[in-house]
């Protein structure tokens, strides 16, 4: 849920103990991690009555509404209610979001404090100072004239590539595995709000993707 730790808790997305319905509906398990699972969320939960307005569940007592009041990241994409603000690293709503999805997307931050938690801050901070710095050692990459100067870029923890390829096949082959790394790494929000944002409004981003285009759709 929150992208940081490692996923080694099975979840109940609707808590099993105010909707035993859904106890084993696949769609309501989700791998978490032991901060956001039994640190936070545990059993907290709200749904939205006939306004809209949000209701907080409470404990030994019947739900009084079923329209839930937090974000199924199984059946729902948190992008179309957010975006990461990679100036203060915490999620802004989209515009012009009704308020039922303000209220959805406002409890599951509140819920799981995804905005206030430092060191989800810091690690998102993290992980975009890594994306460019991977980007641009990319971009220096495919620029390079000679195999020699790429092999020159490469940390001694790179793995070995095969120095019988031509310099466009190591390019190629260099670009799939970056493509690769980026794709699947931690807090995947903070790649998204770079290509949406960050692309067009930081001069430097926006040098990254005019000399890589195609990392748009990575």
């Amino acid at each position: 849920m929150c992208e940081q730790s490692e996923a080694n808790d099975v979840e109940h997305i609707y808590p099993k103990s105010f909707f035993p319905e859904y106890a084993f509906d696949w769609n309501n398990y989700l791998l978490a991690c032991k901060p956001c699972n039994p640190a936070y969320k545990l059993d907290t939960f709200f749904v939205l009555d006939a306004q809209d307005d949000a209701v907080k569940l409470e404990r030994g007592v019947q739900p009084p509404h079923q329209t839930f009041a937090f974000i199924n990241p199984r059946t729902e994409n948190p992008n179309d209610w957010m975006i990461l603000n990679t100036l203060t690293f915490r999620f802004d709503l989209l515009p012009d979001l009704s308020k039922r999805d303000i209220n959805k997307a406002t409890k599951t931050l509140d819920v799981l404090q995804l905005n206030i938690r430092d060191t989800l801050l810091a690690a998102r901070k993290s992980v975009a100072r890594y994306y460019y710095q991977r980007m641009q050692l990319l971009v220096d990459i495919l620029v390079s004239t000679t195999k020699n100067q790429v092999f020159q870029l490469l940390t001694p923890y790179d793995e070995l590539l095969d120095h019988q390829k031509s310099l466009n096949e190591l390019k190629e082959e260099l670009k799939t595995s970056f493509k690769k790394d980026i794709t699947t790494y931690q807090h995947p929000s903070v790649w998204h709000a770079i290509k949406v944002v960050a692309s067009r409004t930081s001069p430097k981003w926006k040098t990254i993707f005019d000399q890589l285009p195609e990392a748009l759709n990575w």
